[in-house]
């Protein structure tokens, strides 16, 4: 502006300076040679073309400003645009923050289903190791009974043979007897009669020990079939025992996964929030270069503003040198022979020509400035436009993948958990089994305690028979020879014997058969019946809980009523007080009366009653002797001089009182005791105690009261 208002000040001293030759020198134009004037047409035409450059600067720069108008609206819409993405960013991560909110919940329910799980886990490995340590007992108590079976064994076996040896002496007696009833032959009938019974004696005591023997071989079978079936039970309660191992460790395996599934969840959670926090660095540096191209287009309105100024200053400038122009040609017309005044005016014109290219170059730089502002005001917009786009696709994606990944993970954990759950359950019935079947085992190694103790018991009866039948042997050893047909007819018998010891195998088969049923229906009885005492047992837990509770509000109950009888304690303590504080005020009161009564200002005496009735006792005392002693000086000389007469009134009046009192006393005493009667008659009170109620002892209190109030008005 200040080179503007230059110009145009150099401008019209030029100008000035023309008119004044052209004036002073228009007689002699013949003095300017043709030389001077086709280098000031030359300077014209310079001029001409310079205004015509100017022209096209100037429609260049209506151009450049209509564009740069169309950069500030789209520069206007880009930031809308950004707004709007910002404020979608903000939306998309509020509902991230609550899925992250929602998915934390159901983690921590999650953590929660996976401690129950451990806590379930452990309380299986704690049942497990319960029943290995039963396993391992049942396992001692097998090899205990597996070693008292070969003891049976050895046992049987030293009556095995010692049976055998019986046999060889019983054959040995055999050749001995027929031999001596081939010597004998011709002996006594008696003789061969005590043969024959010493004979049918030792047979039967032989038949005894046969059985005696072939029952403790049935017996020890029948130990070693149990002994079989006991190590085929502790076989099988070792395989699954092994099975619940397995599942255990299975189902510790689960619990590893699933914790490793839950930190895989918990990373990518981490991972997500990390997204969030570098998704809203995005957000405030978007925010920020959103302001920076904000201030960016501020700046480019005010250099468009500038420029249109400048522009409105050179189309001025542009006008002013049309007219200079104009006024240049007139003056070329008319002055030609004037060649100082042409050489002022060429210097004038250079002079304003290197001003005018200044500031075309000063435009021109403006111009590039505002171009490359222009410029990297787009840029910065694409950018913005291009960092909202991707942070946008990027949290799009952040949130379908750790929605995915977490959907996957919730399932993976859900399948985890049930399996785990199922693996439990499991390992519970097969607990619960394993618990049975040692429950069984241990009944079946009691029975088998007691028949291998029978088994020893038959065992040493059978030694001791077969040392007393050999010695019986010994004793018969020159009896004479058994019969053929006796020995035939023994040996019948000993065939019917087996038949039938045969039949008796058979129905003690069936019958341990049948009493194996019924020890199988006796199990399941106490199956039930243990259910039975369980549920009992829970019906009893639950009915010793309410029990509980109704003892609870039973001492709560006590505690009431203890409170409500102490409260009624102290009601009584303070209708006791009270009746106390009414009597001393009634007595205040007769005694205010008797000394009003001494006065005849009717004033001083509503003034004692009015302090004596709305004070306490001994405050009322202090201010009625205060009253009295004030109103002393009151009183007229003939009650000061008259004190003999005074004192008649006051020992008329005290008497007065006296009676007043006595027969008041009568009243209250005589309905005091109307009082006890009825509340004999009608029970006790609420206290719990004989006698009137607290009511009534203020009832009758406030009566005497006001009977004493009212006699001494009256009197």
């Amino acid at each position: 502006m200040v080179k503007q208002d230059w110009l145009t000040k150099s401008w019209g001293g030029s100008s000035s300076g023309l008119s004044s030759p052209l004036s002073s020198h228009s007689a002699d134009e013949e003095e300017y040679s043709p030389e001077v004037v086709r280098e000031a047409m030359k300077r014209v035409q310079e001029l001409e073309s310079e205004l015509k450059h100017a022209h096209a600067q100037l429609a260049m720069m209506r151009e450049q400003l209509v564009n740069h108008k169309k950069e500030l609206e789209e520069a206007e819409a880009a930031r809308y645009f950004v707004v709007s993405a910002a404020s979608e960013a903000t939306a998309a991560k509020i509902a991230l923050e609550r899925q992250l909110e929602s998915i934390r919940k159901s983690m921590e329910e999650k953590s929660r289903g996976m401690e129950a799980a451990n806590a379930a886990m452990q309380q299986t490995t704690a049942q497990a190791r319960q029943l290995q340590g039963e396993v391992d007992r049942l396992k001692r108590d097998v090899d205990s009974t597996s070693r008292r079976l070969k003891a049976a064994m050895e046992a049987l076996d030293a009556a095995r043979e010692a049976k055998e040896e019986a046999d060889q002496l019983v054959e040995e007696y055999k050749k001995m007897l027929t031999q001596e009833l081939d010597l004998q032959k011709k002996g006594d009938d008696e003789k061969a009669k005590k043969w024959k019974l010493a004979l049918e004696s030792a047979d039967r005591q032989y038949r005894e020990a046969v059985e005696q023997v072939r029952a403790l071989q049935q017996a020890l079978e029948d130990a070693r079939e149990e002994h079989r079936a006991a190590q085929d039970k502790s076989l099988r309660l070792e395989k699954e025992y092994e099975i619940v191992k397995e599942q255990h460790k299975a189902a510790m395996e689960g619990a590893m996964k699933l914790r490793q599934a839950l930190n895989e969840v918990k990373e990518e959670q981490r991972e997500t929030m990390d997204g969030a926090s570098s998704l809203q660095v995005d957000l405030i540096e978007a925010k920020e270069k959103h302001a920076m191209v904000e201030k960016r287009v501020a700046g480019m309105q005010a250099e468009l503003e500038r420029l249109r100024e400048e522009l409105r200053s050179a189309e001025e400038r542009e006008r002013r040198l049309q007219k200079e122009v104009e006024e240049v040609r007139r003056v070329k017309e008319v002055v030609k022979g004037e060649d100082e005044g042409r050489k002022r005016m060429v210097d004038s014109l250079m002079e304003k020509l290197e001003m005018v290219q200044q500031a075309r170059a000063e435009a021109e730089e403006r111009e590039q400035r505002a171009e490359v502002e222009a410029r990297m005001a787009r840029v910065a917009e694409a950018r913005a436009k291009a960092m909202a786009g991707a942070a946008e696709s990027r949290m799009m994606a952040a949130m379908k993948e750790s929605e995915m990944r977490l959907a996957a993970a919730i399932e993976e954990a859900e399948s985890r958990v049930a399996a785990a759950q199922r693996e439990v359950v499991a390992s519970r019935q097969s607990e619960a089994k394993a618990t049975a079947m040692a429950e069984a085992m241990r009944k079946e190694m009691i029975e088998e305690r007691r028949k291998y103790q029978t088994a020893t018991a038959e065992a040493e009866e059978v030694s001791n028979l077969a040392k007393m039948a050999k010695e019986e042997m010994e004793l018969t050893t020159q009896r004479s020879r058994e019969v053929e047909d006796r020995a035939e007819a023994r040996n019948r018998e000993l065939k019917l014997q087996l038949q039938g010891s045969d039949e008796q195998v058979r129905t003690l088969k069936d019958e341990i058969e049948s009493l194996k049923s019924q020890a199988q229906s006796l199990t399941t009885q106490l199956e039930s019946v243990t259910e039975k005492t369980e549920e009992e047992a829970r019906r009893a837990d639950e009915a010793a809980g309410e029990i509980q509770n109704l003892r609870r509000e039973i001492r709560e109950a006590k505690a009431r009523e203890k409170e409500a009888l102490e409260k009624a304690d102290r009601a009584e303590t303070e209708m006791l007080v009270v009746e106390g504080q009414l009597r001393a005020a009634s007595g205040m009161f007769a005694h205010m009366l008797v000394l009003s009564s001494l006065h005849s200002n009717s004033s001083l005496r509503i003034l004692c009653m009015t302090v004596t009735l709305f004070s306490p006792p001994l405050a009322a005392e202090k201010r009625s002797e205060r009253i009295l002693n004030r109103c002393a000086a009151d009183v007229p000389v003939r009650y000061k001089l008259n004190r003999e007469h005074r004192g008649e009134e006051m020992r008329s009046s005290g008497e007065e009182g006296a009676r007043g009192w006595s027969v008041i006393g009568r009243k209250r005493r005589e309905r005091h005791r109307e009082e006890e009667e009825g509340a004999g008659l009608g029970g006790k009170n609420m206290t719990g105690k004989e006698g009137s109620s607290p009511g009534s002892k203020a009832a009758s209190m406030a009566g005497s009261f006001f009977e004493t109030s009212a006699y001494f008005r009256g009197n």
